[in-house]
């Protein structure tokens, strides 16, 4: 172990990391300062008290958005960590899309901070489902962003993971099309490969974007449909507005 740590320093100081936003050098163990993470915006009150859409401007004493009024969603509340915009966009599109697996470790620890700070009764909480991707997708990018995320929520919270979520073969990827498109795209794209226990009724779903919520509303319209009296949360790292 100790033979490893000083192997470690070797490689850091051979290879040391700087950030991606500012260049100056940094301790961390992923490509972003301490000062330059310190800038990542949280989404704060007031919103949307069913689905976290971020009302700036509206008032505090707007309850729902336009969207949640007209068409009721199928889950308890949906809350988001951040602002999907900036260095955190940038960082998020590293992470998925460039394979940089060093931001897995901020993202995680972004991901429990905000989890903490929300109203998600994470204590009630029977299981935590992940977002799947498609294999084609999980061959070519090495991981599951959303399933590392669940891992460490999970292992914080001692709560159970659902593997059994699948997605259906030939289903577009959701960041490739318009608001109407994906929620077209989505529909019927997932299963379930096996049951869960009965004595769940409080399910957490994991994702990393929360954009027009197509994916997210699609998997909990399906887990209601699949048992009853079920308290759906939704919690994503960021959210997005089209």
């Amino acid at each position: 172990m100790r033979e490893h740590n000083l192997f470690n320093q070797f490689l850091s100081i051979l290879y040391p990391n700087f950030c991606i936003v500012c260049g100056e050098k940094t301790d961390n163990p992923y490509p972003l300062c301490n000062e330059c993470i310190g800038k990542i915006h949280e989404i704060k009150f007031p919103y949307c008290k069913k689905c976290g859409k971020p009302l700036e401007g509206w008032g505090s004493d707007i309850d729902l958005c336009g969207e949640c009024i007209r068409i009721p969603p199928s889950f308890k509340i949906a809350r988001s960590g951040y602002k999907y915009e900036g260095m955190l966009k940038d960082a998020i599109h590293r992470w998925k899309y460039g394979g940089d697996r060093s931001l897995s470790i901020l993202m995680k620890k972004l991901m429990v901070r905000a989890l903490l700070k929300s109203d998600i009764p994470i204590s009630h909480i029977d299981l935590l489902v992940y977002v799947p991707i498609s294999r084609r997708t999980l061959k070519k990018r090495g991981f599951n962003q959303t399933k590392d995320m669940a891992l460490s929520i999970g292992k914080r919270f001692s709560i159970p993971i659902y593997n059994g979520l699948k997605k259906k073969k030939g289903i577009m990827d959701q960041a490739l099309l318009s608001r109407e498109d994906r929620i077209r795209n989505i529909r019927g794209a997932f299963y379930l490969s096996y049951d869960f226990s009965e004595d769940v009724k409080n399910i957490l779903i994991i994702d990393d974007v929360y954009t027009t919520g197509a994916t997210v509303k699609e998997i909990a319209k399906l887990l209601n449909n699949t048992a009853n009296n079920l308290d759906i949360y939704i919690f994503t790292l960021s959210r997005g507005v089209l």
